[in-house]
């Protein structure tokens, strides 16, 4: 047995938090708040925890080049657009990071303490400045980041903050501060360009087909961040669960056959019909998740 450095807490195992004191069990609070000022937005830092899905930044490399060459074929005038849809969307970004200011609830020390503390310890374990995180009141479970480069913001809604465990809220901060870490609020704001009412640029939905792939599998990656950071498969797996289902899905489905064997040719179809959409399958992430959680670099 052994208990907790913050709150004296017993435990078995020292993944996951802590649900008295919702800290890291075995690194005392103190450490965390030293060190979360040093971490620098950057890809590698030496005590990270190798993530990446298979292929995601050969993806996004091919993408860009198709890109280019798109660029190049429809002349100089497709350069201009980029550069308009480039500050419209940096506009953009800075409207929605003002507006969660005003219209939402900042976490913090004060409010929302507890996802505060669980925050903390996600950007601890995935080596990565604390962002700014914000609440805001809406029924779906639902959470996203929005930044560029190093400037970014992470909003989550109030329905998850309610319903979610804290190791399975901890899972979802780590998702998206994977996002952050590796760069992928960059071009995801580049690809849904500001919008003017119901009006979109005629290079959005292009663009967007373009690097479908590699959202795919960025999100992919994010739940790599998010496991790295709740360090408990169980509770990634119904934080999954969750979004399928709603709040009673973990007493409801029998986690050990929620994957279900495909042929190859169903497999290849359904892989094909994934990347036609805005996130992989549930079911797919899950099995992702299981085999991340199974490798030597994370089991180490």
């Amino acid at each position: 047995m052994s208990y907790c450095v913050n709150c004296g807490k017993e435990y078995d195992k020292p993944s996951g938090i802590c649900p008295i004191c919702y800290s890291d069990k075995i690194i005392p609070n103190e450490i965390i708040d030293f060190d979360l000022p040093r971490f620098k937005r950057k890809s590698i830092h030496p005590d990270d925890l190798s993530f990446g899905f298979p292929g995601e930044k050969t993806a996004l490399t091919l993408s860009i080049i198709i890109s280019i060459i798109i660029a190049i074929i429809l002349g100089t005038i497709s350069f201009g657009l980029f550069f308009v849809i480039l500050l419209l969307n940096l506009i953009y970004l800075k409207i929605n990071h003002l507006s969660s200011q005003k219209n939402m609830i900042r976490v913090s020390e004060n409010n929302f303490k507890n996802i505060f503390k669980l925050a903390k310890v996600a950007a601890y374990r995935l080596k990565l400045p604390l962002p700014e995180i914000y609440i805001t009141e809406d029924p779906q479970y639902n959470a996203y980041t929005m930044g560029f480069y190093k400037y970014g913001f992470i909003v989550i809604n109030s329905s998850m903050a309610r319903f979610f465990k804290p190791v399975e809220l901890l899972f979802v901060i780590g998702h998206e501060m994977g996002h952050m870490k590796r760069y992928h609020t960059t071009w995801l704001n580049l690809l849904y360009p500001a919008k003017a009412g119901s009006a979109r640029f005629i290079f959005a939905p292009v663009m967007q087909i373009i690097f479908n792939v590699w959202s795919i599998k960025a999100e992919y990656t994010a739940d790599q961040a998010g496991l790295i950071a709740c360090k408990d498969i169980n509770s990634a797996v119904i934080g999954l669960l969750k979004l399928a289902g709603g709040p009673d899905v973990e007493k409801e489905v029998d986690i050990s056959k929620i994957t279900n064997p495909q042929s190859e040719q169903e497999e290849n179809l359904s892989d094909m019909v994934e990347y036609l959409g805005t996130h992989p399958f549930i079911e797919n992430r899950i099995k992702q998740l299981f085999n991340f959680a199974s490798a030597s670099r994370f089991q180490r």
